[in-house]
């Protein structure tokens, strides 16, 4: 989305957020045969936090827009919200190295290159 944003309707803001996303987040893709912990992450989670903003507010729609507009696209906001807040808890007892059974930990473990 903001990429799209950016390329097509030329939008700084979105080429801002995009710029620092790539500049924190495409240096470790030279690191894929190491162990990378997620702390290393906090150097480019404002552009994360940022970039998850501003979809949401192209989802919410202008304040000039229908109300049904308004209203679905509050909707649509507040499932991207609840995702979020649900992973989070999730992914919570990883993040902060809380104890947990084996089966909980590999179920916590999506993709191959996370263990």
């Amino acid at each position: 989305m903001l990429l799209f944003f950016w390329a097509l309707r030329r939008d700084w803001r979105a080429g801002a957020i995009l710029a620092g996303l790539v500049g924190g987040y495409l240096p470790w893709f030279q690191y894929q045969d190491r162990t990378i912990f997620q702390f290393y992450a906090i150097a480019f989670n404002p552009w994360m936090v940022l970039s998850v903003t501003f979809v949401i507010g192209l989802i919410l729609g202008k304040r000039s827009a229908s109300p049904e507009r308004r209203f679905n696209g509050a909707i649509a906001a507040s499932a991207v919200v609840i995702a979020a807040c649900v992973l989070f808890v999730w992914f919570y007892p990883i993040n902060v190295g809380i104890m947990i059974p084996k089966t909980a930990w590999e179920a916590r473990m999506w993709l191959p290159s996370w263990i």
